[in-house]
């Protein structure tokens, strides 16, 4: 049997109930049970928040290479436009990220394997505008250089 419930969107619009926990909702002591018992002395168990990881790498933007980045990605998506007559961003991050791992000889052979009818001129004009611009191809090529520097010392 289903259960029916009224939904806030407006009468007579039926959806089907939501249980996130089947055996009911568990119980956790409230706030101010937690600041009572902690004022008293006394153990309370609170359940734990989860915390979001962040991962502290290298890899991360500077906020100026994040502005870069969204320039970056708004001509990406301008040229796209001019040529697909498409204007969707997911699609220039995508692209620049292709642009960004691929070499040139590969980048046009990516591009038609994942379903982008580029011209191999536009293509090639795309990936040069990407290894000029990007701010992750100029890190990796400032961390080739040192290597290189660090290596002839």
């Amino acid at each position: 049997s289903k259960e029916i419930f009224v939904c806030p969107e407006g009468p007579g619009r039926l959806r089907r109930p939501i249980h996130p926990f089947p055996g009911g909702i568990p119980s956790f002591p409230s706030t101010e049970t937690y600041l009572t018992a902690t004022r008293s002395g006394a153990a309370v168990a609170m359940p734990s928040a989860k915390k979001k990881s962040k991962k502290k790498s290298g890899s991360s933007l500077t906020p100026l290479e994040r502005i870069q980045s969204l320039s970056l990605i708004s001509r990406v998506s301008s040229e796209i436009e001019s040529h697909l007559g498409l204007q969707d961003r997911t699609l220039s991050e995508f692209v620049v990220h292709l642009a960004e791992t691929q070499p040139s000889h590969t980048f046009h052979g990516t591009l038609a394997s994942n379903g982008a009818d580029l011209p191999p001129e536009v293509a090639a004009h795309i990936h040069r505008m990407v290894a000029e611009m990007s701010p992750r191809v100029a890190r990796k090529v400032r961390k080739r250089e040192a290597a290189a520097a660090e290596r002839a010392a």
